[in-house]
């Protein structure tokens, strides 16, 4: 970009602060700013010499010094008639417009270039100021504590700039695009360049896909890194992972906009706090409560609440009651008191969910997240406890307890049932959805709010809505991480939980002689889609072989019934294609769904096997376990087996046999994932394997290998 367009483009930017400055009474660090536009003024001036304009801007400029000390007189000259007179500067300045194949890139009104997205009809950057939009959203976005920031979408790179200027240069800048053009154009039109090239790191691929696992990635493994996703990237994303964007961009601004509210919480909450959980877990000690923990019930907001009361208060003894916010006045109606109450939300709303009943809950305990509203916690009159889940302040490392940043109260009284040490958790109210269309005991849902329909344990359909079903995928995730734990569903008609007993007939194990029917119903069951049924599969498999059953032939066809039926929904959901067509090589890969060094008749024979075809027919052998057994979707199912990978193994580059070293590689225990599952056989068709031998006949990698490479089943 022009370096001269560039800076009156900033000027204007930088006069907005300015003006914004004085506007607040902060005339020193207006001062400041304006100081260091005063070279940039000097050289319009210069290149207005003698013209009407020149003379014009000149009396705009003596008038704003004359009235530094003036503040909102000054800020006025500034915002409206020196940048006005900026803007009109810029009308001269040539607009002709550079077309591509899906964007077009044209002048704002500050002079600097903005991309335009034809596909979508959506203007990616303002059309007055780009520098002044990016500089806002940098505001909004960077924090001091950040070490680095990730941004999907280059958009001419204003927005990185701007982080890394706020930043005093100290930031580092990970830019993540499908797009590689974009980046020239970044560079080029942009501002990218203006960036020092050590504080900048360019990641590119065409897949959005894989772009937004190395962005989470990225997220989910970096302590004090920033985020921002560009709507240029939440257009090119499809299916689930456009899902999921939307999800990060809501969340992006979410945080921020609340940060101020986050912070007033956060402080006023420390100054009402008894203490930590550990303090809370002591003072159930000495109430005596703590005996009870081992089975706790968590009782949500939703409709079913109303329904189970009766069964509830007549086991009330039996259970440690952990009760979120919005139930706790219908409970204390019904003359039932939770032994402590769980409150996240940081907006004044629950406030309501309080009011008149302090007293009946003066010996009860409240655990609030530190960012929670803080009148509601000032409101309480029970012992106050305060753990710090946000990420708002930076991640808290704490190996002794786990707690998980979720967006549903639920999902954190759940996690307070985990850290007490429950070995069972029963949940009720988790309705996740409208039953009987009642949002809460007694409330009617709204049927616009239907904008999706999910199953639910009653077998039918219940309506709900997509940010209920994320707090449904938070409540599975917690549930698939704690399987020591028993989770019990008890709402007959809220939606169906993973993981979470509800009397279905798969959570259960069958007898012996039962275990062919039992893969016969599975076969036929419509609640459940093809990953919960292979890891049903497993586990029957796993359960048979060691009950000594003798349905020998009925059973294992039935099996491979089962197994075609899951193979044809993989194959469908799979498709892969290989994308380069290299020669094959000298290489044989032995691929299996469970590898183990020591204590296993089939990882021998494997080891055996590759000792052979390097020795007896020079071969290469790379060793693939492909970590499938026992995987797949979890469902509940009673004493479900998960067998142990051997540790050794772990992020190990190859295993050791008669001395001699072959090349290994173990797949993530989250097979049978699609995506992974890809990037694997990329992997392989780069290589060009001369053949795969395949030691499981139910191995799913197997089968979407099948289709492209030569396969030899074992």
């Amino acid at each position: 970009m022009d370096n001269d367009q560039f800076l009156q483009g900033k000027l204007i930017s930088d006069c907005e602060r300015i003006a914004d400055k004085l506007y607040s009474g902060d005339e020193i660090h207006a001062r400041t700013l304006w100081n260091k536009s005063a070279d940039t003024i000097e050289k319009i001036l210069h290149n207005s010499r003698g013209t009407q304009f020149e003379a014009e801007l000149t009396d705009i400029i003596n008038s704003i010094i004359s009235s530094f000390s003036k503040g909102s007189i000054c800020a006025d000259l500034i915002k409206y008639n020196l940048i006005p007179k900026l803007y009109s500067l810029t009308e001269s300045v040539d607009n002709s417009i550079v077309e591509f194949d899906n964007y077009k890139l044209l002048k704002s009104k500050s002079g600097l270039w903005a991309l335009f997205d034809k596909r979508n009809n959506y203007y990616l950057n303002s059309l007055y100021n780009p520098m002044e939009e990016a500089q806002i959203r940098a505001n909004i976005l960077y924090k001091t504590s950040q070490k680095s920031f990730c941004i999907m979408g280059a958009d001419l790179g204003y927005l990185p700039y701007s982080v890394w200027e706020k930043s005093y240069h100290s930031i580092k800048i990970t830019i993540f695009e499908n797009d590689a053009n974009k980046i020239e154009w970044a560079k080029k039109y942009g501002v990218l360049d203006l960036i020092d090239p050590q504080s900048l790191n360019i990641v590119v691929d065409e897949s959005v896909e894989r772009l937004f696992d190395l962005f989470t990635k990225i997220d989910e493994e970096t302590d004090n890194t920033g985020y921002y996703i560009s709507q240029s990237i939440a257009f090119d994303a499809e299916g689930s992972t456009f899902d999921a964007i939307r999800a990060f961009k809501d969340n992006q601004f979410y945080v921020n906009e609340y940060s101020k509210m986050y912070e007033v919480n956060y402080q006023r909450n420390k100054l009402n706090s008894e203490g930590s959980f550990d303090n809370f877990v002591e003072f159930l000690k000495t109430k005596d409560l703590y005996k009870k923990v081992d089975h706790c019930l968590v009782i949500a907001g939703g409709p079913s609440v109303k329904d189970n009361i009766e069964a509830i208060k007549n086991k009330a003894d039996d259970y440690f009651i952990i009760s979120v916010n919005t139930s706790v006045k219908y409970l204390l109606s019904e003359g039932l008191c939770p032994d402590c109450v769980v409150v996240m939300d940081p907006t004044d709303g629950i406030v309501p969910h309080l009011e008149g009943a302090q007293e009946q809950l003066r010996n009860t305990p409240l655990i609030s997240e530190s960012v929670s509203n803080w009148k509601y916690n000032e409101l309480y009159e029970g012992p106050r406890y305060t753990v710090e889940i946000s990420d708002y302040f930076g991640k808290h490392e704490d190996t002794k307890y786990k707690w998980t940043l979720n967006t549903t109260v639920t999902a954190m009284a759940l996690e307070v049932a985990v850290n007490l040490g429950a070995k069972a958790i029963s949940v009720v109210g988790a309705d996740l959805g409208y039953p009987d269309n009642m949002q809460y005991p007694g409330v009617a849902a709204n049927k616009k709010d239907y904008e999706q329909y999910v199953l639910a344990n009653n077998g039918e359909y219940i309506g709900t809505s997509n940010m209920l079903l994320r707090f449904k995928g938070e409540i599975e995730r917690i549930i698939q991480s704690n399987e020591e734990i028993s989770f019990i569903n008890l709402s007959k008609n809220g939606a169906y939980i993973k993981g979470a007993f509800r009397g279905k007939w798969w959570e259960k194990t069958p007898l012996t002689g039962e275990y062919t029917e039992y893969v016969s119903k599975l076969k036929n069951e419509k609640m459940l889609g093809w990953k919960e049924k292979y890891y049903l599969m497993w586990q029957m498999i796993i359960k048979y072989i060691s009950c000594g059953s003798s349905e020998e032939n009925a059973f294992w066809n039935e099996v491979a019934g089962l197994f075609e039926e899951i193979k044809a929904a993989y194959i469908n959901e799979l498709e892969w294609a290989p994308q380069n067509a290299s020669k094959q090589s000298n290489l044989v890969v032995l691929m299996t769904s469970d590898f183990i060094v020591t204590g296993d008749e089939l990882s021998q024979k494997i080891l055996e096997d590759a000792y052979k075809l390097r020795h007896n027919s020079g071969k290469d052998v790379l060793i693939i376990n492909t970590s499938e057994y026992a995987s797949g979707e979890k469902v509940a199912i009673e004493n479900s087996v998960i067998p142990e990978k051997s540790p050794e193994l772990f992020d190990k580059q190859d295993v050791i046999y008669m001395g001699e070293r072959y090349a290994y590689f173990q797949m993530p225990e989250n097979m049978p994932d699609i995506e992974t599952a890809k990037i694997v056989m990329d992997q392989l068709a780069d290589i060009g394997p001369e053949l795969i031998i395949a030691y499981d006949p139910f191995s799913l990698m197997m089968v979407g290998c099948n289709k492209f490479f030569n396969v030899e089943s074992r």
